[in-house]
């Protein structure tokens, strides 16, 4: 619950102070790879502390920790490739509406990461490589179409490994119209799917936030 007051408001100017004075150093010097996560995320949560969704600011914090996971000691940030292996890592264990989240923020995200990435202090800068926004939305649908099939032959893997190509593309592309991904379709053919996280092994926060992700409905 958020605190009311002077008091409140008071500690939280201090705290904002504090972490830009905080990410000054972190400007005035370079700092080792294992930094890097929390350097960006401190940018990220600077750069967006507008954003009036809970929901989304966690979701976006969230994906990109497992982004820079992803990339580990390397040099050139392929987001094609980084987006490949995060979905494969994520897979099942969120719902729907987390892949939906990521596409309508990805205009903002890609541009918060050719801005920052390379401006982390570094000895070696990175180099960040984005891609269009139609890639993205091809990469986060064909994951989802993955996804669904993955579930649906969760106790059927003779199945899974009989799964044609061709099957997996032709779901994919239902996903596609001419404005990017039809989230009506996605919502409709994910509505009974469960998602694949043993809910004993998370967090509160965890749970709290993929409560609020199921929560969120497409309205045509």
């Amino acid at each position: 619950m958020v605190k009311q007051g002077k008091f409140a408001q008071v500690n939280q100017m201090k705290r904002q102070k504090n972490v830009a004075r905080r990410q000054l150093d972190h400007n005035s010097k370079t700092i080792m790879n294992d930094k890097i996560a929390e350097f960006l995320t401190v940018r990220y949560h600077l750069m967006n502390q507008k954003q009036p969704v809970w929901v989304i600011q966690e979701t976006m914090l969230r994906f990109l920790n497992i982004l820079i996971d992803q990339f580990g000691t390397q040099t050139i940030w392929n987001l094609e490739d980084g987006l490949e292996q995060s979905f494969k890592t994520i897979g099942n264990q969120v719902p729907w509406q987390f892949y939906y989240i990521l596409s309508l923020q990805k205009t903002n995200f890609m541009k918060f990461l050719k801005r920052e990435v390379p401006a982390v202090p570094l000895k070696d800068r990175l180099i960040m490589v984005n891609v269009s926004l139609q890639t993205f939305d091809e990469i986060v649908t064909q994951h989802l179409a993955l996804n669904w099939f993955a579930a649906q032959y969760r106790n059927q893997p003779e199945k899974l490994q009989q799964l044609q190509a061709a099957q997996i593309s032709d779901l994919q592309k239902s996903f596609l119209n001419e404005e990017g991904v039809a989230w009506k379709s996605v919502e409709v053919l994910y509505l009974n799917q469960a998602i694949a996280s043993d809910k004993s092994s998370l967090d509160s926060q965890t749970r709290k936030w993929i409560a609020a992700l199921k929560q969120i409905e497409i309205n045509l």
